[in-house]
């Protein structure tokens, strides 16, 4: 990623530069910050698939899709998928 992907002056370099090496704990240091913005997402998209019929409320809750990779991967605890 570069200072024009993101349209800010700061330098991504280093921080992602961690994440690309498979560091988990600088993925977890970027990431965090943004989950809420992206449980928000997924939830607005989850309401938009169950309205049209592509999923039914038992499918899967917001905090499923946006933790679940992450979990996976281990770079969240189970016990906490938000902590």
């Amino acid at each position: 990623m570069t200072d024009a992907d993101t349209g800010s002056g700061a330098s991504l370099a280093g921080p992602w530069r961690g994440v690309l090496a498979g560091d988990k704990d600088a993925y977890r240091r970027a990431v965090e910050p943004h989950l809420p913005e992206l449980l928000a997402a997924a939830a607005r998209e989850l309401r938009y698939r169950r309205a049209v019929g592509d999923l039914r409320p038992q499918d899967l809750t917001a905090d499923e899709l946006g933790a679940r990779p992450w979990r996976e991967a281990g770079v969240i605890a189970r016990a906490n998928p938000l902590g």
